[in-house]
This record gives structure tokens, sequence and C-alpha cells, in this order.
């Protein structure tokens, strides 16, 4: 859990959240055009990625640094039935900021990210956000 700092304020997420390098099953394959694209195999501590509040009201932030010159982040947010309930497609690569209100019930939310890198090859994975009204 970090606060809106993106500060650590709770335990540390021990099932890969906001982690690069997963692997994925075909479904969550199937949420993105571009997940098959050759993975990076970018080294541990090489992407760094922030996502603050969580729990959140209303928006989350997400801010994504990389060793590499990233060209665009997507994502997809799904429902714990797996409904895909969002898609955002990023190209300005600044902090994002999503209104998870918008999206619906308070409950915990599954966000899966592509980072896609300028040299053609991709970093993917996922982390949960907590909606809490």
């Amino acid at each position: 859990m970090t606060d809106f700092n993106g500060v650590l304020i709770g335990s540390t997420d021990t099932d890969g959240d906001w982690e690069i390098g997963q692997t994925w099953a075909e479904e969550e394959n199937a949420l993105f055009d571009n997940s098959t694209l050759e993975s990076c195999n970018l080294a541990v501590g090489s992407v760094n990625i922030a996502v603050y509040p969580n729990p959140t009201s209303d928006i989350v932030f997400i801010d994504i640094n990389a060793d590499l010159e990233i060209l665009s982040t997507h994502y997809r947010i799904v429902d714990d039935n797996f409904d895909l309930i969002g898609i955002v497609e990023n190209y300005e690569i600044v902090a994002l900021a999503i209104k998870l209100s918008k999206f619906g019930n308070p409950g915990i939310y599954r966000l899966y990210f592509i980072i896609e890198f300028e040299s053609g090859c991709i970093e993917k994975g996922f982390g949960d956000i907590q909606l809490s009204i």
C-alpha cells in the first residue's frame, strides 16, 4: 500500500505486483494486441513503477521510469471476475492518472500493463489496486 506521495505505508506485495518479466496465461495475453512482442529481458530494478495512492477512493497515479526509452504504455483493468472494464493507452510518457471510481463499486481491481520501448521490445506485468469509497 502507498500513500498519495507513493511512499510505502503497508506491507510489500509478494505475489509479483508491479514487477516486470512476468509470464502470462493465454487469457491475459489476449487482453492486448502487442503482448507477443519480444521481451526486453531487462534486469531487476531497471524499471521502477510507482502506483499511488493504493488504496484509493478515486484517482490512482502510475509513474514508470526505466533504463530504456519508453515509447508507450498500455493498461487493461479487470474486475474480480476477469471482466475487462477499462482500457487506457498512454503515448505521452508522463505520470498517468486513472479515475478508478468511474469503473464501479469498491473492491480490488487488477491492472495489467505493457511497457513498449523504442527499441521494439516490451515488458509486461500486473498489479492490484483497491478502490475504497
